[in-house]
């Protein structure tokens, strides 16, 4: 069976559904099967086939006389869900005839990357001890393709979300003429291309999908808004990986090697190795988002693409907020977990000794905490537990969200990082190192636990 893309097939299932009122068994549990549920009923796929593209993956079009393109993104509202075709619905993009029904493929994107030991089917302990046969940093950019469309006769870039013509105002979308370069991240990327000549490097290779990541002074991680009216040489292109016309994915340097096209930015390859030591490696790193593996797996939700496997650092995203945004609870959150040499020097130096107080907060309720734990059986502790409570909602109305059991049940078991790091969490909450008043507060908030007695 060849490969294809699932959207693309169900499309194609479906419009000759509408065209002739029939369709092949096989094709029919083909797509509904690429749809996550497998059936033989044309009744039972078109039911599917609305649910999926009304609810779960967003269906964005613009017509342009006898031609509709669509583009296929999740839908962000809601949670994620892994089957054939949701793999794909990170920048699809499809060309409808609407006088012949043919539906083409313009955008074949590399299937999204699965999470380790997070997303469904991706356990850590089945997948740890597998070796993928290519393994990069990831480059923590804006994703975007580079495709030629036919319809206005050129290469264009687009995002995982929607085409060059569209783009969003407070959460609506807008569509702009297709001739039009609207989207701000398309209008960077067409500017780079023209000045670097990209456009003249892909032209002969009309068919193929370039895969970049838009990498700008900020990562991309912390959401920052529209690069309206950027300065194009402080953002780089890197080339990430490229599908052929016949539909075969290349990584970066396999795309350079048979394109013979000349570019710098590529991802920093690293050596292959078991997934769960390159999870080791990269756990505690606050330099780089994650690693992309790529698996040859024979897994069914792929066929015969790689399975992308993601392997997350988990303290990137907050020391990237202590960094870039100066936030105060990711700071104590990494604190809590023990990280403070790792991240020292993430912090402003104007902020240091704000940083210092956030340690010293950190260490108090650990020591208060440890005392009462070795003293839970006193006839008042519930009265020095209140005595902490009443302290901590005094300082932080939030802390209302903390009871007085549970701060008994983490005393009694002997295990407080967590009700720690929940109090940290919830009292630096929506806080940065820059106020003023944090340094003063968090200092009394220090000595009134202090104050509580802890002995017996």
């Amino acid at each position: 069976m060849a490969r294809t893309n699932p959207i693309h097939y169900v499309e194609q299932i479906k419009a000759k559904i509408d065209r002739d009122g029939a369709i092949d068994e096989s094709e029919l549990v083909r797509s509904s099967t690429y749809l996550g549920m497998r059936t033989k009923k044309i009744e039972a796929f078109l039911n599917r086939y609305k649910e999926v593209f009304s609810k779960l993956i967003a269906k964005k079009c613009v017509d342009e006389d006898e031609y509709k393109i669509c583009i296929y993104s999740w839908n962000q509202r809601v949670p994620y869900r892994i089957f054939p075709a949701s793999l794909y619905s990170n920048g699809t993009i499809l060309l409808f005839n609407k006088k012949t029904g043919e539906v083409s493929m313009l955008v074949d994107p590399m299937p999204k990357a699965l999470s380790l030991g997070k997303s469904p089917g991706l356990p850590l302990d089945k997948y740890g001890g597998k070796i993928p046969y290519h393994t990069s940093l990831r480059v923590d950019g804006f994703p975007v393709y580079l495709y030629y469309n036919p319809v206005i006769d050129r290469w264009i870039f687009s995002t995982r979300y929607v085409l060059h013509n569209m783009y969003y105002v407070k959460g609506k979308l807008v569509i702009e003429d297709l001739k039009t370069i609207a989207n701000p991240y398309v209008d960077l990327c067409d500017r780079i291309a023209s000045d670097s000549k990209l456009y003249q490097l892909v032209e002969k290779y009309r068919g193929w999908v370039f895969i970049f990541n838009l990498l700008g002074p900020e990562p991309s991680i912390l959401s920052p808004p529209y690069p309206i009216g950027a300065d194009p040489s402080e953002y780089k292109l890197y080339l990430v990986a490229s599908r052929s016309s016949d539909g075969k994915l290349y990584t970066a340097n396999e795309t350079l090697t048979l394109t013979k096209i000349s570019w710098r930015h590529v991802p920093e390859v690293v050596e292959n190795d078991e997934l769960i030591n390159l999870y080791n490696n990269i756990k505690h790193s606050i330099n780089i988002r994650s690693i992309i593996a790529w698996i040859r797996d024979n897994n069914e939700l792929v066929e015969m693409d790689p399975l992308i496997v993601e392997i997350e650092s988990e303290i990137y995203p907050d020391a990237m907020r202590v960094k870039y945004e100066n936030d105060a609870k990711s700071l104590a959150l990494l604190i809590s977990q023990g990280l403070k040499s790792y991240i020292q020097d993430l912090v402003d130096p104007r902020y240091a000794e704000v940083a210092e107080q956030i340690h010293k907060l950190y260490v108090t309720l650990q020591d208060t905490f440890n005392k009462l734990s070795e003293k839970i059986d006193l006839n008042d502790i519930d009265l020095r537990i209140e005595q902490i409570l009443s302290i901590l909602r005094e300082h932080e109305p939030n802390l209302s969200k903390i009871n007085k059991n549970e701060i008994k049940a983490s005393l009694a078991s002997g295990k407080t990082q967590r009700i720690i790091k929940k109090i940290l969490a919830l009292y630096f909450d929506n806080k940065s190192l820059a106020q003023e008043s944090i340094y003063e507060s968090t200092l009394k908030l220090i000595e009134k636990i202090n104050s509580v007695k802890t002995h017996a």
